[in-house]
């Protein structure tokens, strides 16, 4: 086995909590978000490296596995690159299990594949299982029998309620992350909502942060887990059904890793970390109700209008 490089440290730097207004009802957040600023996405992308194999170490070391959920888009292709590359003696991957935070209503071969550019990057290199890979089925007809089939893989896997060890996200220029695209039924049905219906589209409120009935920060008991989210976004080309863990999920994990890069980003990150709360325009914001950890891994481009760091 060749060495092994050393895995650096990320330093972490707090964020100032949403403030609160008088038309957006803040729900109260168990902590700040932890924010580490790089110069470029290589930096960011080998930090977000170096902590996936941490975790993964420590996980597999504790409990004999280790279960993560991986981002798509174009910004975690150095990420998985690097897990590739760097750390393919690091640990034993085999024991891994990848879910996908989200996917597109493609097949695995498409381009547009999340599940794709993970496996071209970082699945194939490292010659993994298939029984290891729980994809989402994006070119099945029903998407929504799709989501629940993969609903019912991570109940079998994880148990109830399901806790990821880590979920790695992206950030879209318009503050979506996962698929939870502004005001879709998905970035409406907050986490802390727990009356809220198992559709995603019913039950929860317009009102940003209305319905508070569960604390922050508590793993949540309850699902949709998985579910097909009908979209309208310039970004997916109009109108479109994306498949996607939901808040609830994603803030059940033990801890988030949020990688984000470029000027086209700096908006969306000032007004997720330090905006007014409003979960259905914002849905990053979901973010707040995290059980564990949140990190934010994010370049200089994409910090630009969060002030000079600390």
């Amino acid at each position: 086995m060749t060495a092994v490089p050393a895995v650096p440290a990320v330093p972490t730097v707090p964020t100032v909590p949403a403030v609160p207004t008088d038309d957006a009802p803040t729900p109260p957040r168990p902590r700040a978000p932890a924010v580490t600023r790089f110069p470029d996405l290589e930096a960011a992308s080998a930090a977000a490296a170096a902590r996936v194999v941490t975790l993964a170490q420590a996980a597999l070391a504790a409990r004999g596995r280790f279960d993560v959920a991986l981002p798509g888009g174009s910004t975690p292709r150095r990420l998985f690159a690097l897990l590739a590359e760097r750390y393919r003696d690091a640990l034993n991957w085999r024991l891994v299990d990848f879910w996908w935070g989200d996917e597109r209503a493609v097949p695995p071969e498409h381009p547009d594949s999340n599940f794709g550019l993970a496996r071209a990057l970082l699945l194939g290199p490292l010659a993994l299982e298939a029984a290891r890979l729980h994809r989402l089925r994006g070119e099945d007809p029903d998407l929504a029998r799709a989501a629940g089939d993969c609903e019912q893989e991570l109940l079998r896997r994880l148990g109830q309620p399901p806790v990821l060890d880590l979920v790695i996200l992206g950030l879209g220029s318009d503050g979506h992350t996962a698929s939870w695209f502004p005001h879709s039924p998905a970035a409406r049905r907050s986490p802390w909502d727990a009356g809220a219906s198992d559709d995603p589209g019913h039950g929860a409120s317009d009102d940003p942060g209305h319905g508070a009935s569960a604390v922050p920060g508590a793993r949540l008991g309850s699902g949709p887990w998985v579910v097909a989210n009908p979209v309208t976004s310039p970004l997916v080309g109009g109108v479109a059904t994306r498949l996607t863990m939901t808040p609830a999920l994603v803030c059940n994990a033990r801890e988030v890793l949020v990688l984000a890069a470029g000027a086209d980003k700096a908006a969306a990150v000032a007004a997720v970390l330090h905006g007014a709360t409003d979960l259905s325009r914002y849905p990053a914001q979901h973010l707040g109700a995290a059980a564990g950890k949140v990190q934010w891994l994010i370049d200089d481009a994409a910090a630009s209008r969060l002030g000079s760091p600390a």
